[in-house]
């Protein structure tokens, strides 16, 4: 249901001790400009089609490589939990 709010332009939801993969259904918030996901459980791979967002930040998750440099920083890379990736 997250994607139904397509005129959002911000969404902050750091340290909400979210799990699972971030939703696909972001793909469909196209005015939004920052996403803040970081310090929560999220699991998965970064959906690629999410990398529009200018502002996003995923830092300390267990979020999966491969990673997408181009989508987001080096220092969110690097503060990832991948202990539980295949």
């Amino acid at each position: 249901s997250i994607g139904n709010l397509r005129n959002l332009k911000e969404l902050y939801l750091f340290g909400n001790q979210l799990s699972g993969e971030i939703p696909s259904s972001v793909r469909n918030l196209k005015n939004l400009t920052r996403l803040n996901l970081s310090y929560n459980q999220l699991t998965g791979v970064i959906p690629p089609d999410i990398c529009f967002i200018k502002n996003l930040h995923v830092y300390n998750n267990n979020l999966c490589p491969p990673y997408l440099y181009y989508c987001i920083s080096q220092e969110d890379i690097d503060r990832q939990d991948t202990s539980n990736c295949p």
